[in-house]
């Protein structure tokens, strides 16, 4: 399986299979191995759900903060333009 397989659209982009096949790739993002966890393997699959959702979390923190550090540093360059403008 090539980059040709990954980017075809009927394709899972993360590993290649074709729609409609579900075997077991083991990619940790690849919902057609989702599906077969699902059938096969019911606890890896909670396991690895539940790992995508703490990283899908952490991202979004991560994203949270940046966006209120960014409003800060942005509240204190304009106070300090303001002050100096004033002084």
């Amino acid at each position: 399986m090539g980059h040709y397989d990954n980017c075809r659209p009927e394709n899972c982009p993360t590993c290649g299979q074709a729609l409609g096949v579900v075997w077991a790739c083991g990619r940790k993002y690849c919902t057609t191995y989702h599906k077969w966890l699902l059938t096969n393997n019911p606890k890896e699959y909670k396991k690895i759900i539940n790992e995508i959702k703490l990283e899908q979390e952490a991202e979004e923190e991560k994203r949270v903060v940046k966006r209120q550090i960014a409003r800060q540093t942005k509240a204190i360059a304009q106070k300090a333009k303001l002050e100096a403008e004033g002084g």
